[in-house]
């Protein structure tokens, strides 16, 4: 990747508007936190003290704030750091990738990943975006330059960041395979150069090489009012008038994509088969999710935008060149109106998380004995702070609660394994099928209301418990 004044831009704007959401944090960062601590403490890379259960997506960036906390570093600060230059970088392997003679293009596809809403924020909020995000493109970046070893290396990388990009891996093998007429070799090796190891190791600790919280997700939202369905998938692309404009771009862009040959082709391929893996998994898609479909996606408006304007150079008394950037610069000014607009509601959503959760959090460890448990489907921040034995009430890193999604039965999880306290939001699924029914009432009491702007959460204590 060639340092030149383009790229160091595209760099700085990223970095600066990621910056912006530095104070912001997903409650399921916190997860991966936990497991961090635990590892520091040498319990384990584990949720629960004891429990061997990998309840962290990302194995490779949960080791990453492992080694900075072993550095003496605050691995919940600087890991967002380094996600936030993994999601800067991005961009800049995104201008690389597409850097082929056709600079406007490439600028115009990195500036929309740099103001990028979801890859933003997504990057900058404790979560393993911006790294999982880089090293796919990385691996589309040697896939073009024809560096198949390096190409495997961060294949497997990728998959050990979150394993959703076994998607890119396989588009891209296949491709590869096709082109060459022959087993891509040397990209299998450098794979599992990265993977064997992992998977030895995480099959002799944890029973299985794949993190517990991938297999719960598959399961526990099927069939629920948490599960989001066709239309609010594909919505996200066209539910605002600016999307509707970028996705226009982006539908006329994949019509000219198929001109492209070589590598590049995978990175237009990717999004439209990781979206028909949302589309098919029939789960609660969350915000992140998107975020591999983006640098394909914005890359496709980019072109899109680019033949739009060559097309109708003939009929406007206007150089190309001077539309382009006209036309690209409104691109660019909705996107960081977008941001602006995500960035105001993530401000209220933080703000609920430190009134809510946090302090759920720090109560139950200063009234939660050591020896008890709590029953609770958010177990970010508030297994984080009380540091208490939490039972995931979603199944992330409690096994023993898959059999009752199978069964449709979640809100026998209560009844039948009965902890010490359960935590619930008014507005969850669960509360309603669990707290009004008689068992319930007969076996536990309110004892904390927490609430913020509308937001109410409850804890219940076991009747009995001096909690």
């Amino acid at each position: 990747m060639r340092l030149d004044k383009t790229t160091i831009l595209i760099f700085l704007v990223a970095v600066i508007a990621r910056c912006f959401f530095l104070p912001f944090t997903h409650d399921d960062a916190f997860i991966t936190y936990r497991h961090v601590a635990n590892l520091l403490a040498g319990n384990g890379l584990v949720y629960n003290a004891g429990e061997k259960v990998l309840g962290a997506s990302s194995p490779l960036y949960t080791l990453l704030l492992g080694l900075l906390g072993a550095c003496s570093l605050d691995f919940v600060f600087f890991g967002k750091v380094l996600c936030v230059v993994c999601g800067a970088l991005t961009c800049c392997v995104l201008y690389a990738i597409l850097n082929d003679g056709q600079v406007i293009f490439a600028t115009v596809s990195a500036l929309l990943a740099a103001l990028s809403a979801n890859l933003v924020a997504n990057s900058a909020m404790g979560l393993e975006t911006g790294l999982s995000v880089l090293l796919c493109l990385l691996a589309i970046l040697a896939y073009v330059r024809e560096k198949r070893v390096l190409l495997g290396v961060m294949l497997g990388l990728a998959i050990l960041a979150r394993v959703d990009a076994g998607i890119l891996a396989l588009i891209i093998l296949g491709h590869l395979s096709w082109r060459k007429r022959r087993v891509p070799y040397a990209a299998l090796g450098g794979m599992a150069v990265v993977l064997v190891p992992w998977t030895i190791v995480a099959w002799a600790y944890y029973g299985t090489p794949v993190p517990h919280s991938v297999i719960a997700k598959l399961l526990v939202y099927r069939g629920t009012p948490e599960e989001t369905s066709t239309l609010q998938i594909l919505s996200t692309f066209v539910s605002k008038p600016d999307k509707v404009l970028l996705s226009a771009f982006a539908f006329w862009g994949t019509t000219r994509a198929f001109r492209h040959q070589g590598g590049i082709m995978v990175l237009y391929i990717w999004p439209f088969l990781h979206l028909g893996a949302l589309l098919t998994a029939h789960g609660h898609v969350f915000n992140w999710y998107y975020s591999p479909i983006m640098p394909g996606y914005l890359s496709l408006a980019a072109l899109g935008l680019v033949d739009m304007v060559r097309r109708t150079q003939f009929r406007l008394r206007m150089k190309t060149d001077k539309l382009l950037i006209i036309l690209a610069a409104i691109l660019i000014a909705t996107s960081a109106a977008r941001l602006w607009y995500t960035f105001q509601g993530l401000r209220h959503g933080q703000e609920t998380l430190d009134s809510v959760h946090r302090q759920i959090g720090l109560w139950l460890g200063d009234h939660c004995p050591e020896n008890q448990v709590v029953l609770a489907a958010d177990i970010g921040y508030i297994g984080y702070f009380s540091r208490c034995r939490l039972l995931d009430w979603m199944g992330l890193v409690s096994p023993e609660v898959l059999p009752y999604y199978r069964k449709n039965r979640p809100e026998d999880v209560a009844r039948d394994m009965k902890p010490d306290f359960i935590v619930l939001g008014e507005y969850d699924f669960l509360f309603k099928k669990t707290v009004h029914q008689a068992w319930f009432e007969v076996k536990y009491r309110e004892i904390k209301r927490f609430e913020h702007d509308g937001t109410v959460y409850v804890v219940w204590a076991k009747k009995g418990n001096p909690g």
